[in-house]
């Protein structure tokens, strides 16, 4: 972790596994990663531990999300699915399936409530689309947005919660208006 003022390196969380995605919790003070090796890792930065480790995927894990309590963290994987986690017992609530390809990407919106998902890496491009869930109780796609050519890489939400941006290998950036 490196501070951002001085651009000094502050310490090295060591791993067993490459690493393809962090996100840092609202509150700044717990880190989820994942990675090749299928498992969602979360760490308390203040005793710089780990403090959780979600095992679930079948395949990489591309996109982690936290909710803003900081209690459950979303990933997103390989193996065309999103899961949610329970940080304190390691358990998963529930899994969010969908997607034709991987999910590369993860966003919730700012009330919490719904989840984007981005969706990408198949040679026959069958899923490029964007997802939007309702994670917290029914787990249903609520809409399925289209339009990009190739790999969803990218999402965000507005902070007002109406905008959504997709970013894609397709060398595009959509803006979209949240459906629901």
């Amino acid at each position: 972790l490196w501070n951002a003022r001085t651009g000094s390196l502050e310490f090295t969380l060591k791993n067993n596994d490459s690493m393809l995605c962090v996100a840092f919790s609202s509150d700044g003070t717990h880190l989820a990663r994942g990675g090749h090796g299928q498992v969602v890792r979360v760490w308390d930065l203040r005793s710089k531990r780990s403090i959780a480790e979600l095992h679930g995927h079948s395949g990489a894990v591309q996109s982690v999300v936290f909710s803003q309590d900081g209690a459950t963290v979303l990933s997103g994987s390989h193996d065309k699915t999103i899961k949610v986690w329970d940080v304190r017992s390691e358990k998963c609530e529930r899994t969010l399936k969908g997607h034709k390809d991987a999910v590369l990407t993860l966003a919730l919106t700012a009330d919490g409530q719904r989840a984007v998902s981005g969706s990408g890496e198949n040679f026959f491009k069958t899923d490029t689309t964007i997802k939007i869930w309702d994670w917290r109780s029914s787990g249903e796609c609520l809409a399925t947005l289209k339009g990009h050519k190739d790999d969803v890489s990218s999402v965000a939400v507005s902070p007002d919660g109406k905008t959504l941006a997709s970013g894609s290998t397709d060398r595009t950036i959509r803006l979209w208006k949240l459906p629901c």
